[in-house]
């Protein structure tokens, strides 16, 4: 027994993204399989277990649970020596969840062809989330210019990023952002110290 998700056997998910996966059972024996059934069991926080969808699958999402039997699936009803057979299903990734919720960061499910299991495994991105104000009052900066800002004349704004993780340590984590060609930057960035490691590139 061996799955994809997403055209992937090492699969990273995301957040808020559609999960196909695709499970594939072969026949190593040497005598041909008959009447078998399938059954999926789905293991993580991280999923909307509401979500889940299957062509021919009973899906039994109180139980986390998707059935197949020989009636709804041909490769079940026969599977000849060295032949393969592959179910499928779909589940979306719930979009944000507790920080304290640490089991959100791996999907477990396991796979069950008759008397044949396999578990599996894959991990979740951390969730980061990014809301952006700008102020024309605010405690960090002085602003000045008229409002409603006036043809011909300069009003400045103050500009706050806010990044939240949902769970797991994020690193290399970058903000990019591009200005209107009527905005320019004043200069003043907070922190002032090197720990932002802000960067503006006039060209683009």
């Amino acid at each position: 027994i061996s799955q994809q998700v997403n055209g992937s056997s090492n699969y990273i998910a995301s957040p808020g993204e559609l999960l196909h996966y695709k499970i594939f059972f072969r026949n190593i024996g040497t005598t041909p399989f008959e009447n078998l059934f399938a059954v999926v069991r789905l293991n993580g926080a991280a999923l909307d277990l509401s979500t889940i969808q299957s062509d021919y699958g009973q899906v039994q999402p109180d139980d986390n649970m998707i059935v197949w039997d020989s009636a709804q699936a041909s490769k079940l009803r026969h599977l000849n020596v060295e032949e393969t057979g592959e179910l499928d299903f779909s589940v979306k990734v719930i979009s944000n969840w507790s920080n304290s919720d640490t089991n959100g960061t791996v999907i477990n499910n396991e796979v069950n062809v008759s008397q044949m299991s396999q578990k599996f495994s894959i991990k979740v991105n951390s969730g980061l989330e990014i809301t952006q104000k700008a102020y024309r009052k605010s405690q960090e900066f002085s602003n000045s210019g008229p409002i409603p800002p006036a043809v011909g004349k300069a009003t400045t704004y103050t500009i706050t990023w806010d990044i939240k993780n949902y769970f797991s340590d994020a690193k290399n984590v970058k903000v990019k952002a591009t200005l209107p060609s009527n905005v320019t930057l004043t200069g003043k960035i907070l922190p002032e110290d090197q720990s932002s490691n802000f960067t503006f590139d006039s060209s683009s």
